[in-house]
């Protein structure tokens, strides 16, 4: 598949604006008042310095010119990069600030996601238990409290707890008593969503990290561990769009994009020959 050559840069120094003063010629061709203006604001101390700078650069310019560096394959793609750049800033970026410039397809996204206005306390946690069935003799009953005593003694005076980091702390414990302690993490939730045993024990911990004392389960006897979670807050409608926006605005992107094509009439063609050779070809 051929592909057209992308047009020759002109290394001719335009102004600015119909305002911008040309405040130097080199061989003929402008030095802008806005190159100075630019130079100051980078941090040139003085406008000798600045007009100095400009006047070099406009000197590089025509000798990378002459060496015919404008169309050298690099030159051409930061060519392109430029023209995207200016385009997205000046099109997108400068005319899209707000959930109220997405349009009403993304308002209704965030309508969508008010139920994130409201939030509860919502709790992250990990258990160690030593499992028991929900009728078990007295004597496995009280070998697994005691062996749930222990992990807790043993996690009293621990922070900083996660889930992984559990296992290795209590399976020695497990061991000496003969159970297998099962250690699981549990994703976040509200306080309605677990047992009410387990949901006091948790939400009775002071801090993210700690353990809880021994609590009987339906499952049997365990500690619990506040591994995580997010707190309880409300907001306000604008307040969730705001937090929204960045991500919707991201996909508005794509369908101002997808705009764009379709009113230029442009066509896309995919070759997928050459897609699978690419893969062959490439690591």
């Amino acid at each position: 598949m051929s592909q057209a050559s992308a047009p020759t840069p002109s290394a001719i120094a335009p102004p600015a604006g119909p305002d911008d003063l040309e405040v130097a010629r080199v061989n003929g061709r402008p030095v802008w008042g806005s190159c100075l203006a630019g130079q100051i604001g980078r941090g040139a101390a003085t406008r000798q310095l600045a007009l100095d700078e400009c006047i070099t650069f406009e000197l590089l310019a025509q000798h990378a010119e002459q060496r015919g560096l404008a169309t050298d394959l690099l030159v051409q793609e930061a060519t392109r990069q430029a023209l995207v750049s200016q385009l997205i800033a000046r099109q997108f970026e400068a005319t899209v600030h707000t959930t109220k410039d997405l349009g009403p397809t993304f308002d209704d996204i965030v309508t969508k996601n008010e139920w994130r206005m409201n939030r509860p306390d919502l709790r992250a946690s990990a258990y160690v238990r030593a499992n028991l069935a929900p009728e078990a003799p007295p004597a496995e009953e009280a070998a697994a409290k005691t062996t749930i005593d222990e992990v807790a003694q043993r996690l009293a005076s621990e922070t900083g707890l996660l889930g992984p980091a559990l296992a290795p702390l209590v399976d020695p414990i497990g061991a000496a008593h003969g159970i297998k302690l099962e250690v699981t993490d549990v994703p976040a939730g509200p306080r309605e969503k677990w047992v009410p045993t387990y949901a006091d024990a948790l939400y009775a911990i002071p801090e993210i990290g700690r353990a809880s004392g021994p609590v009987r389960t339906n499952w049997g006897w365990e500690v619990v561990v506040w591994t995580g979670g997010l707190p309880p807050r409300t907001i306000t409608r604008e307040q969730l769009a705001s937090e929204m926006f960045p991500e919707l605005r991201r996909g508005y992107f794509d369908a101002w994009a997808a705009q764009i094509a379709k009113a230029s009439g442009v066509q896309v063609s995919i070759d997928e020959g050459q897609l699978a050779h690419l893969d062959e070809v490439t690591p």
